[in-house]
């Protein structure tokens, strides 16, 4: 009798747990959710009624009629590669304070990413001695090969970065955010055109080559903006149900633990 007591105390007790699977599966969509809103309008625009025409590329089909599909390499001064210096892997506790951000995949937790601290640095000296490229804060950081291929970053700190990550340096008259979402998106369709989960190399020339569709700089500010409250949005959505869910085990550990311990009373 107690056995069956001990099962159905832990079975009540718990069964709220049951959600967490269910909960995780809403952050998923909530995902799905946040990367079709964001596609739909870093190609569709802000504006539901706005006349369109046809982008000439299947995989944006229409966009609207005053925007233009541009390569990348007409809307950058440049698109270049870092490199990897001699002494770039003194310890970072042995550096001072006078030390330039490096970037290299291991910073890009995310698909997208926005980062103004590298894990590495580069010290004046070492950038001096080897005639190291400094790139621009209006620049497109794009992972070009290896695991990460295909990772986009942007930060707001003039940068260096290692030669697995291409530098997409932009003109004065185009938000590097937007460019970010776009090619951010881009790369998600043509993964889900092709069926696969990664994409071959992307050098120079053939990131370059790559076509965005694009308005002017002003409807550009205005789509970030949009595009930055549906992110801010979703983190806010997802950190509460992630809370949630570690709350939930913690409870559920907490009855089983306090159950077996005879703290809660079979009787």
């Amino acid at each position: 009798m107690v056995l069956v007591h001990f099962e159905i105390t832990i079975t009540f007790g718990i069964s709220k747990i049951q959600f967490c699977p269910k909960k995780t599966r809403l952050i998923e969509l909530l995902d799905e959710k946040k990367k079709a809103v964001i596609i739909q309008n870093i190609i569709k625009g802000l504006a539901p009624n706005v006349a369109m025409k046809d982008s000439g590329i299947e995989w944006f089909g229409e966009i609207p009629e005053h925007w233009k599909v541009v390569k990348l390499k007409y809307l950058s001064k440049n698109i270049d590669t870092g490199s990897t210096p001699n002494g770039y892997d003194i310890p970072i506790e042995e550096l001072n304070e006078n030390v330039w951000n490096w970037f290299t995949p291991g910073d890009f937790n995310e698909d997208f990413n926005f980062v103004n601290e590298s894990k590495r640095k580069l010290s004046f000296e070492v950038v001096e001695d080897n005639n190291v490229r400094l790139y621009d804060s209006n620049s497109v950081m794009f992972v070009g090969i290896g695991a990460t291929l295909g990772k986009i970053a942007v930060t707001d700190t003039n940068f260096y970065t290692n030669q697995q990550i291409n530098i997409i340096e932009l003109n004065n008259d185009i938000n590097k955010m937007f460019v970010a979402y776009s090619l951010s998106a881009t790369i998600k369709i043509s993964k889900m055109l092709a069926n696969s989960a990664t994409l071959p190399i992307l050098n120079q020339q053939k990131l370059g080559d790559i076509q965005i569709p694009i308005p002017d700089l002003n409807e550009q500010i205005l789509v970030v903006e949009r595009l930055e409250n549906i992110y801010f949005n979703h983190f806010n959505i997802a950190n509460k149900i992630s809370t949630s869910i570690e709350l939930l085990k913690e409870k559920r550990t907490a009855i089983i633990s306090a159950t077996i311990n005879g703290e809660i009373n079979l009787d």
